[in-house]
């Protein structure tokens, strides 16, 4: 497709809905001009509520001890995006959640400054992550515990590793 064929408005309101990130463009006062579909549900908030509306005024209030407000601040300072950072949030009765976000400078209308943030709860991710290496770590300690002789081999046949058992045998 060529990209002079391009609706871009339309292109970046289906971009902005079908992202599973929550997506908000801030202007030079923190301000929202553009806040996605996703934000909106997992905060439980509508868009007039919430354009026009500072940063503190739409993050809950743990959100405001964390250095989010300072970084975009920097970006729009620097122009230099700021890649893959983690927060971590908890609020009262809630779970620990863990945040990876990335914050990019835009260039607004009439040469103005904006930055787009890109938030993504990775709490699942690496909880699931944190799961596998403890099963990995127990699997191995029954493994090298165990008295039978057992090698593990790659899919053409070369060992790749072998328990006490296996070692003592050889």
């Amino acid at each position: 497709m060529l990209l002079s064929t391009l609706d871009h408005e339309s292109f970046f309101h289906a971009a902005m809905a079908t992202i599973p990130s929550s997506i908000l463009i801030f202007d030079e006062r923190l301000a929202v001009l553009m806040v996605n579909r996703n934000f909106l549900d997992k905060s439980r908030g509508t868009i007039e509520a919430t354009l026009g509306r500072r940063l503190h005024e739409i993050f809950p209030p743990a959100f405001q001890d964390t250095a989010l407000d300072q970084e975009i601040r920097d970006v729009l300072v620097t122009g230099a995006t700021l890649h893959r950072q983690r927060m971590t949030y908890r609020a009262p009765g809630v779970s620990l959640r863990v945040y990876s976000y990335s914050i990019c400078p835009l260039e607004l209308h009439g040469g103005a400054r904006g930055a787009i943030l890109v938030m993504d709860d990775v709490t699942d991710q690496l909880r699931l992550g944190d799961e596998v290496r403890r099963m990995q770590a127990h699997l191995a300690s029954i493994v090298e515990s165990a008295g039978d002789l057992i090698i593990s081999t790659d899919p053409s046949g070369a060992i790749m590793t072998w328990n006490g058992a296996a070692e003592l045998a050889t």
